[in-house]
């Protein structure tokens, strides 16, 4: 499954990336060209994190042994299928804040 969510790339700036969520990991697809594709195996997953904002926002923090990394879901993502995806692939790695 896919969605859209804005990462934080550096102070007051962030950019569109694809959220993807396969079997081994989770791949983040950028939609600016000349940013980096990323891609996290399972292993290399420390926890997620998917924080409700006061406005309604969803924030997923993904700590991966390369560093972590802070994004905003956008309004059109149902989170209820964005966890449930994670759940499935990440287990108890994954929690709601």
């Amino acid at each position: 499954m896919e969605w859209k969510l804005r990462i934080k790339t550096g102070i007051f700036k962030s950019q569109e990336y694809l959220l993807k969520i396969e079997k081994g990991g989770i791949i983040l697809i950028p939609q600016t060209a000349g940013m980096k594709r990323l891609k996290f195996s399972e292993r290399q997953i420390n926890s997620i994190s998917i924080i409700k904002k006061n406005t309604g926002a969803f924030e997923v923090e993904l700590n991966t042994q390369q560093g972590i990394y802070y994004g905003v879901l956008l309004k059109e993502a149902d989170i209820s299928q964005v966890f449930k995806a994670l759940s499935e692939t990440f287990g108890n790695r994954v929690s709601v804040i």
